[in-house]
């Protein structure tokens, strides 16, 4: 196999050489409880030896074939494995629960192999991101670097909850992939609609059997609804400080899964730990997501800069870490939208970035000075969630305006219009202050871009389940009518507010189609089948207002990475 591909941050072309035919199929690889787990070797032409690139997946090994072909025409061994449980690999399927035991194993494997100098890189997007994260701090020194593409965050970060809710994205995953392979997507208006009535029923423990497909894990994810050695056994992230190991994060803005990619860059050490990270105008498939309610223009450098070859800077960063080749790389490269183009940047974020509270007011405005108190109120029907724009079910994010959807249960806060351009990079939050009359309720945020044409195109939304205030571990209801600070977690933004343009808050306490709709009586998640309405007070004024943190880079530093 021969082509041509373009590196895009040299704008010159790479001529691969003629792929070797050599493969060795189905190898087994014995793993520390006598399962075999199945993979395929790719090996390249000469004497070599030569380092290995590592690809364990549950979306079976063969179908990785073009790009061992790729890997080994360029002088890579490569070794793509089934996961456990999954395709010809033995065991039972159970995402997460034997990666941090059965990676190591595979990893030391792979360094053995004759034709092998005992340097290993992994790579893989979304599971085979995650599995890459749980298994590095036992690898050993054998794993010399790992490019992981939209990892997901750890339980309650991100996967299979965000906020304490349920990620509809991750449970449709689970149920699509029960067994031991993978159904085939259904995206029709007919199977759009079924799926959005069941899960949209109670119990929502049951929605799987209603869909059609009984799945023990899922059941086990519902059941486990708060975090506990269940999900402890699952995460990755308290492994990671200390571990050192020169990792490529890529990620997208629209990527449903992508929160891993910031906080396993920061976990490994950042800059000062030779880490890399790329975020792009892309969704969870490294494509540009549905575009339409963005204006032409802007539209068209989506489009065109979510084309980037990601293979070549795959290529790029195992060539300077298991072949000692190349040129130096950036430490964070990010599309800020706004703006509609890429900078480089020193780290992410740069240490210059402030990060600064606007005020929400009562009168709907976003103020960067504390104001006078007041409350506004709305009222929230569990029957009757508020829904979010998508092409399907459950929703894709993206770049979508949200002013059709405003309705009386949204409450909308918007700034003056900017009388400058204003740069945010980094982490956004908001903490609301407010009481609810139920048992429980979840506190939507999103921050949106307001156009000078009325249309609101939202950057980040996040949530929180009330009960999940004080932490994810110890779960406590809030006092129907108690005030108390909610803060929701919106992940990070790259984007330029540009002159003219107001900041605009949303504050909600339902996303059908992204979340799981809270029942309100305070019972068991899983299988609460009560639904209570309920009365949303949000407070105002002094610095304990409800507010938004957002993250600022000075005017020099933003004219320094977005010059004219």
């Amino acid at each position: 196999m021969s082509g041509i591909y373009s590196d895009f941050a040299t704008s010159r072309k790479v001529q691969l050489p003629t792929a070797s035919s050599r493969m060795r199929t189905n190898l087994r690889i014995v793993m520390w409880d006598g399962t075999d787990l199945v993979g395929d070797l790719y090996v390249p032409d000469g004497a070599g030896p030569w380092p290995v690139i590592v690809q364990r997946t549950p979306y079976s090994a063969v179908a990785l074939k073009s790009l061992g072909e790729n890997y080994a025409a360029r002088g890579y061994l490569f070794l793509a494995v089934d996961v456990r449980g999954r395709y010809r690999s033995g065991g039972i399927w159970d995402p997460a629960a034997h990666e941090k035991s059965d990676g190591p194993e595979v990893l030391q494997w792979a360094a053995r192999l004759p034709e092998c100098n005992g340097l290993v890189g992994t790579r893989g997007h979304s599971y085979s991101a995650m599995n890459q994260l749980l298994a590095a701090p036992q690898a050993g020194p054998c794993l010399r670097a790992m490019v992981c593409k939209s990892a997901p965050a750890d339980p309650f970060d991100n996967v299979p909850f965000q906020g304490g809710a349920y990620d509809l994205n991750d449970y449709m995953w689970a149920w699509q992939n029960t067994g031991a392979t993978s159904q085939p997507d259904d995206d029709s208006p007919e199977a759009t609609l079924r799926v959005r009535q069941c899960l949209s029923g109670r119990p929502l423990i049951d929605a799987d059997v209603r869909l059609g497909l009984r799945n023990p894990f899922i059941r086990e994810w519902m059941q486990h609804w708060r975090r506990d050695d269940y999900w402890k056994a699952r995460s990755w992230l308290p492994g990671l400080p200390g571990t050192q190991i020169p990792t490529l994060h890529l990620s997208g803005w629209w990527d449903n899964s992508g929160r891993g990619s910031v906080l396993a860059y920061h976990a490994l050490g950042g800059k000062a730990g030779g880490q890399r990270l790329v975020l792009g105008p892309w969704n969870h498939q490294f494509k540009a997501p549905w575009l339409d309610d963005l204006p032409d223009h802007e539209r068209v450098l989506v489009a065109q800069a979510a084309v980037r070859d990601l293979f070549v800077d795959e290529l790029a960063w195992f060539d300077k870490h298991l072949k000692s080749e190349g040129r130096e790389l950036p430490s964070a490269e990010i599309f800020v939208t706004g703006a509609w183009r890429w900078i480089e940047a020193p780290d992410w974020p740069p240490q210059e970035v402030t990060v600064r509270p606007w005020y929400l007011t009562a009168a709907g405005g976003v103020s960067p000075t504390a104001i006078t108190r007041g409350e506004r109120q709305y009222h929230f029907d569990p029957a009757r969630p508020n829904p979010v724009r998508s092409e399907g079910f459950p929703v894709e994010l993206a770049p979508y305006n949200t002013s059709p959807d405003v309705r009386e249960d949204v409450l909308v806060y918007r700034s003056k219009p900017l009388d400058q351009e204003m740069l945010a990079l980094g982490d956004v939050r908001v903490i609301v202050r407010g009481a609810t009359t139920a048992r429980d309720i979840d506190w939507v945020a999103r921050l949106v871009d307001e156009y000078p044409d009325g249309r609101s195109i939202c950057l980040r939304d996040g949530i929180l389940r009330a009960r999940f205030r004080n932490g994810y571990a110890r779960p406590r209801l809030p006092v129907p009518n108690k005030p108390a600070d909610y803060t929701v977690v919106l992940w990070h933004v790259g984007h330029l507010f540009r002159a003219g343009h107001r900041v605009r808050v949303e504050i909600c306490s339902s996303a059908l189609g992204r979340w799981d709709v809270n029942p309100g009586d305070g019972g068991d998640l899983a299988t609460s089948t009560t639904l209570v309405p309920s009365v949303q007070t949000v407070f105002h004024g002094g610095l304990g207002g409800t507010r938004l943190f957002l993250s600022q880079c000075p005017a020099a530093l933003a004219a320094e990475l977005l010059p004219d």
